[in-house]
């Protein structure tokens, strides 16, 4: 395997499992092999022609299908904006909750995380200075990111109710005795902390939409 191989291999290493990058890969190689030797022939040395070769070629990576390029402080901008918009959603709807013990807990919790994702957004606007730097990202990585935070709080929310009739009705039901519940507070009680766990969907719904984002800017960009 000589230089070139080595180059192309690393160019393509992150997706040698996406279907028709072994086709692409290949079909690189032999265009660059062809710029090569067409400025050898023109007098220029190996180092000189393989460089030049290599810096015609630009990012290999746009070539794959499934990737975007978008600006990275625009980016960044928006993703803490997102985040921003999607830890107040949640803290506004738990505010009312504060009558409840698991209710101050989950506000409080939103409250700070408010906090550091708005500090950062503000300290993101403040870096508004013009900024031409990109970067590649392959959307399907991205998707199947969103899809594993889905399945993970998918089973966050199975454990967590589980865990909440669990802790209140777990020996009413084990001694076969009837389940009972004293007046309207507790049945409210109740009532919030089977809600609370599904609260949480901002953070798969924030990961979905941060794929549709990186689309958006790829497609302006």
């Amino acid at each position: 395997m000589n230089d070139l191989e080595r180059y192309v291999n690393r160019l393509f290493a992150k997706y040698e499992n996406k279907k028709g990058v072994q086709e692409l890969r290949d079909e690189v190689l032999a265009n660059l092999q062809a710029r090569i030797d067409d400025e050898m022939s023109e007098g220029a040395s190996y180092q000189v022609a393989f460089d030049r070769a290599v810096k015609s070629l630009g990012n290999a990576e746009l070539l794959i299908e499934g990737t975007e390029q978008v600006p990275l402080n625009p980016l960044k901008r928006e993703l803490a904006q997102l985040a921003v918009l999607y830890t107040l959603i949640p803290w506004i709807v738990t505010i009312p909750l504060r009558f409840f013990h698991s209710g101050v807990l989950a506000n409080t919790a939103l409250t700070i995380l408010l906090v550091i994702v708005g500090g950062v957004y503000v300290l993101l606007l403040s870096r508004r200075a013009i900024d031409g730097t990109t970067r590649v990202i392959n959307i399907e990585s991205v998707k199947n990111t969103a899809r594993a935070v889905w399945i993970l709080w998918g089973v966050y929310v199975v454990i967590s109710e589980c865990f909440v009739f669990g802790a209140r009705f777990a020996s009413n039901i084990w001694f076969s005795r009837a389940i009972h519940i004293d007046g309207p507070y507790m049945l409210a009680e109740l009532m919030v902390s089977v809600l609370l766990p599904f609260v949480t969907v901002f953070i798969p719904l924030y990961f979905t939409r941060v794929r549709r984002l990186v689309q958006i800017l790829g497609v302006s960009e």
